[in-house]
């Protein structure tokens, strides 16, 4: 996810894209919304890989893994 935000620094456009053109401008709502953008983004995809670890993973290794 770091590279969504990053990849406007070098001109790839992507979520960083309104972080440092909000920066640029000092129009900080562009910026903040940039970042919320980022962080949800960041938010969503663990909880999918969360729920892919979840019904993947079989019930007895789950069952082994937290008696410990």
């Amino acid at each position: 996810m770091s590279t969504a935000t990053i990849a406007a620094y070098v001109g790839l456009g992507g979520l960083g894209r309104y972080i440092f053109d909000g920066l640029a401008r000092r129009e900080y709502e562009v910026m903040v919304g940039g970042a919320v953008l980022a962080v949800l983004l960041a938010l969503l995809t663990e909880a999918a890989f969360a729920l892919l670890a979840k019904a993947t993973v079989a019930q007895g290794v789950r069952h082994r893994a937290t008696a410990r």
